[in-house]
């Protein structure tokens, strides 16, 4: 097993954004799979989650498929869900057994980033902060991932676009 590098706060990537809509909403639409599919990645690909076991060592085992019908797979790992509160789990590639791969698009990828969530009550709307950061890797693997962060929050920024969309037609 590798060491763990990198536990200061400067490395990984934070995101910190509101949503308009209430915290049980929210955290139930962040964390089950029926709500999931309608948001999560990009747009325009179509998700499949295969399994989801939301408990602290269960998983939810996903594929996306691109327009031109690519497919890709991934998972999470959860390690800590504290309701409402704190979502804590890991993510990697995987295969369709869910076996660990490395990225597609670089052999420099950490295979796991550590993600940690909190949500905050804002009245009808909820704050989220996102924290991730490369889990378990190399050296060169952080420095990978840290050279990449902007790509990564131009990402979340079209998967969030994605969710307020999703949260408003559940709330319409």
């Amino acid at each position: 097993m590798r060491k763990l590098l990198g536990k200061s706060k400067e490395q990984g990537l934070t995101i910190k954004r509101t949503f308009n809509a209430p915290l049980e909403l929210f955290f139930e639409v962040f964390t089950q799979a029926e709500h999931m599919k309608h948001w999560w990645g990009p747009r325009g690909f179509e998700m499949n989650i295969v399994t989801q076991e939301l408990r602290p060592g269960g998983m939810v085992h996903y594929s996306q498929t691109s327009p031109e019908g690519q497919i890709m797979w991934g998972k999470f790992e959860y390690v800590e869900i504290v309701p409402n509160e704190k979502f804590v789990y890991t993510n990697s590639f995987s295969d369709e057994e869910s076996n660990t791969l490395r990225a597609p698009f670089s052999q420099m990828w950490p295979l796991r980033i550590l993600n940690t969530l909190t949500f905050k009550a804002e009245g009808d709307q909820t704050e989220l902060t996102m924290h991730g950061k490369a889990y378990e890797a190399t050296k060169a693997e952080i420095q990978f991932f840290e050279s990449f962060k902007e790509n990564v929050r131009v990402g979340f920024a079209g998967t969030f676009e994605l969710l307020d969309e999703y949260l408003a037609k559940l709330q319409a």
